[in-house]
This record gives structure tokens, C-alpha cells and sequence, in this order.
């Protein structure tokens, strides 16, 4: 079989396990919205608003991977789909509870790193105890509406105002 007759038929397989596998996934997530408040949004034409944010993956990484070929799922994504790649600036420091609230509340003041002493309540803060992101969050998102305002969030330290937020951190703990 020529090689482009192969490469054709597994393409097609490609195509159809995607489309299995998203089958699969909005039945299992669909059904877990459902239980969880938050069903199946209207198809009503709005653009939709997504971040997939990789710890420590430099734009120019990024692009480099997308023009070798290395991420075609990615890619196929732009080109069919119409998404789009943007630069964001994460500023200091960098760290991961520092980015989120960036992004998710457009306030990251007074966030040093992932684990800080705080002098004024002689606490330790690590953005992994679900008490000490929920009081951090409450001090960002004060008097400012989260970017994820009845939508969904997954796998955030924060919340970003979602309606839907199955948060695995929070969920291991006895005080939420």
C-alpha cells in the first residue's frame, strides 16, 4: 500500500477515535455537570473563552513545537477551528497562584511565590491548604468580578467566579 494511502487511513482512524473519545467525554462530563448544578450550556453563538495555561512553556516554545509538527492536535485546532495562540505576559513572580490570579482575577498583588511567610499573621501561606486559597482568593477577587463568571473552571487553584469548579484540592480537605 502506498505510503500516502497509509497515511490517509490513519488519519481517518485518528479522526474517529477523536470523535469517539469526545462521545465518551461529553456524555461522562455532561452527566457530571448535570449532578453537579451545572447542565449543558445554551448553544447561542457567543464565542467562547478558554486558557490552557502549561507551567513554565515559553511562547516561543510553543510556536516552535506548532511549527515542527509536534503538537497536531493543537494545531488542528487553529486551522479548523479558528483558535488562536496569545502571548500573555505573566510580570513577577511567575509562580503558579501568582498567574492564576492574573489571569482569573486580574489581581496577583501580594502573591510572592507558592508558599510565604506573612508576617502581619505569623502564618505560613501555602497555596496548596484549601483554607489559606480561600482566604487568598476572597482578598483578590474583593470588589471584582472573576473572568470565569458562570462558566466553568478545572484544575485551578482558584476559582475565577465558575459556576462549575470540581476542584480536586479542595475536595481531599474535611473543611470544605
Amino acid at each position: 500500500m502506498p505510503l500516502m494511502q497509509v497515511a490517509w487511513l490513519v488519519q481517518r482512524l485518528i479522526d474517529w477515535l477523536t470523535a469517539l473519545a469526545t462521545w465518551y467525554y461529553n456524555r461522562k462530563y455532561g452527566a457530571l455537570a448535570s449532578r453537579l448544578g451545572g447542565g449543558v450550556m445554551p448553544g447561542d453563538g457567543r464565542r467562547g473563552f478558554l486558557i490552557v495555561q502549561i507551567d513554565g512553556l515559553a511562547h516561543r516554545y510553543l510556536l516552535d513545537a506548532l511549527a515542527r509538527g509536534a503538537t497536531p492536535y493543537l494545531q488542528r485546532l487553529i486551522e479548523r477551528e479558528g483558535w488562536r495562540v496569545q502571548r500573555w505576559r505573566c510580570g513577577l513572580p511567575s509562580s503558579t497562584p501568582a498567574v492564576q490570579a492574573g489571569l482569573l482575577f486580574g489581581n496577583n498583588w501580594d502573591i510572592p511565590s507558592f508558599r510565604w511567610y506573612e508576617k502581619e499573621s505569623g502564618q505560613t501561606i501555602v497555596c496548596k491548604v484549601p483554607a489559606h486559597l480561600q482566604r487568598l482568593q476572597e482578598r483578590l477577587s474583593a470588589g471584582r468580578y472573576g473572568i470565569l463568571t458562570g462558566g466553568s473552571s478545572y484544575f485551578n487553584l482558584f476559582d475565577g467566579h465558575a459556576h462549575l469548579f470540581p476542584d480536586p484540592v479542595r475536595a481531599r480537605s474535611p473543611t470544605f
